[in-house]
C-alpha cells in the first residue's frame, strides 16, 4: 500500500482545485489515509506511475446507485479521476478516459459515465471535449447536498 501517501496528496490537491472552481462535490477537507485505504480495498482503483512516481489515478465501478439511481448493467462509472498538479497539461486525463472506456468495453459495457458539479463549468467543458454528453441532473442529499450533472459517452 505504498501508494497511499501519494494518492492522498493528489486527491487533496484535486479537492482544493475543485473548491477554487466553486465545486465542493468532494467535500472541503483533506483526504485521509483511511479514506484512500478504503478506496484501494473496496473499489477498482487504477494508479498510473511514470518512472515510479504516482502521477494519476481513477476509480472505475460497475454501478453507481447513489448518483445514477438503479440502472441496467450497461455502463462503467468513472470516479475520482485525478492528475498530479505537476503533470497537468500533458494529456494524461484524456489517456485515463481512454483507458477507462477500454476497460468498460472489455467488460461488455456500452457507456462510460461520470458525474460532475454543473457549477464547475471548466470541468464540465473538459468532459464535453472528451466526448461526454450531459444526460441529466440529479439532486443528492447525503452525505452532503450535491447537484450531480450526469455525463456519459459511448465506449
Amino acid at each position: 500500500m505504498a501508494n497511499i501517501p501519494a494518492l492522498r496528496d493528489i486527491l487533496t490537491d484535486a479537492t482544493r482545485y475543485k473548491i477554487e472552481h466553486g465545486d465542493t462535490s468532494w467535500g472541503e477537507g483533506e483526504f485521509t489515509d483511511d479514506e484512500v485505504t478504503y478506496a484501494l480495498t473496496k473499489t477498482n482503483v487504477y494508479v498510473i506511475r511514470v518512472g515510479g512516481e504516482v502521477v494519476a489515478s481513477f476509480a472505475l465501478d460497475w454501478s453507481d446507485e447513489r448518483i445514477w439511481g438503479k440502472q441496467p448493467p450497461t455502463a462503467g462509472y468513472l470516479h475520482r479521476m485525478v492528475v498530479k498538479d505537476s503533470w497537468h497539461g500533458q494529456n494524461i486525463g484524456h489517456q485515463l478516459i481512454i483507458l477507462a472506456a477500454h476497460e468498460a468495453k472489455r467488460q461488455k459495457k456500452q457507456f462510460l459515465r461520470l458525474d460532475c458539479s454543473p457549477q464547475n463549468t471548466k470541468l464540465c467543458a473538459y468532459y464535453e471535449k472528451q466526448g461526454f454528453t450531459m444526460v441529466g441532473e440529479r439532486q443528492i442529499v447525503k452525505p452532503e447536498p450535491y447537484t450531480a450533472g450526469l455525463y456519459q459517452r459511448a465506449v
